[in-house]
């Protein structure tokens, strides 16, 4: 993407989930596939709230998201899991 001198990441990301323990320096042992279930958990359920400040504006506005819409794990896809991931 850098090449094509876009920066944004495209919404939903699909990877194997090898390479994504990889990709974060973390090992790829069945603990390690059951820490990141339970990490993707906790992201997708945190909460974001901020206020934003409108220009040339006296009020404020409160918004909220979560850092994932939305994640997947396919054990059937053969021998490497594959992830999808939703961000917001």
């Amino acid at each position: 993407m850098r090449e094509q001198g876009v920066n944004d990441l495209p919404r939903k990301l699909t990877t194997s989930t090898y390479d994504l323990l990889r990709a974060i320096k973390r090992g790829i042992g069945g603990r390690d596939y059951a820490e990141l279930e339970t990490a993707l958990r906790r992201l997708q359920t945190t909460s974001i709230s901020t206020s934003i400040r409108q220009p040339k504006k006296r009020t404020s506005t409160s918004k909220g998201f979560n850092w994932l819409d939305a994640w997947e794990i396919d054990t059937d896809t053969g021998s490497t899991a594959e992830w999808n991931g939703v961000l917001s």
